[in-house]
């Protein structure tokens, strides 16, 4: 596994996070403070090209100046939507210690605006099987049970937990992966048929 996504997952700690050599990982929209960062740092620092975590609660500069120094093969990171975006002199610091990167919160040194999720998509998969995270993992949040749906709602399950759910774990091809053992495909529910003939 080289790529994983887990947006918008209530995450609040990188904790149990998968030992693999992650070159993209996205956790946007979670609840991620500044000490997760050195936690990718221990784990990802020799394989991490891209990082999308905007909409966290990341807020301290020289946390993330720490972060990619210590990284140096990223080369694209999203922090958009995160206070620290807004601190004096933050687009310039993190690109003078970082020297590999490229983009920066969707732009590069220059300014310049880059579509980084279209880059991405011959990187997914010539369909784009990135764009459709979202749906995928709402179609399996549908089918927890409530007890896990509740856990998943309040933000206590780990990273370890939502990945072996299902959520956001891409494989090689591209496709997100998931046990279809458990909840079998799209006609499971034809099943029921032989309830009816019981009237």
């Amino acid at each position: 596994m080289t790529k994983l996504s887990m947006n918008n997952t209530h995450l609040k700690s990188l904790e149990n996070m998968p030992e693999a050599k992650l070159e993209k990982l996205e956790v946007s929209d979670n609840h991620l403070k500044n000490d997760e960062l050195s936690r990718l740092t221990s784990l990802y620092a020799s394989s991490l090209v891209s990082l999308k975590a905007a909409n966290n609660k990341i807020d301290d500069l020289e946390a993330v100046i720490t972060f990619v120094k210590s990284m140096p093969h990223l080369e694209i990171l999203d922090l958009s939507n995160n206070s620290v975006a807004e601190k004096d002199g933050y687009r310039d610091k993190i690109f003078e210690n970082c020297s590999s990167l490229k983009v920066l919160d969707g732009m590069t040194k220059d300014g310049e605006e880059v579509e980084v999720s279209s880059d991405e998509n011959e990187d997914y998969g010539e369909e784009g099987e990135d764009d459709m995270d979202g749906e995928l993992d709402a179609e399996i949040l549908n089918k927890l049970d409530p007890e896990m749906r509740q856990k998943f709602e309040d933000g206590e399950l780990n990273s370890q937990d939502l990945a072996a759910l299902g959520f956001g774990a891409i494989g090689e091809e591209g496709e997100i992966e998931q046990d279809e053992g458990d909840y079998g495909e799209e006609g499971e529910a034809e099943g029921d048929d032989d309830d009816g003939e019981d009237e």
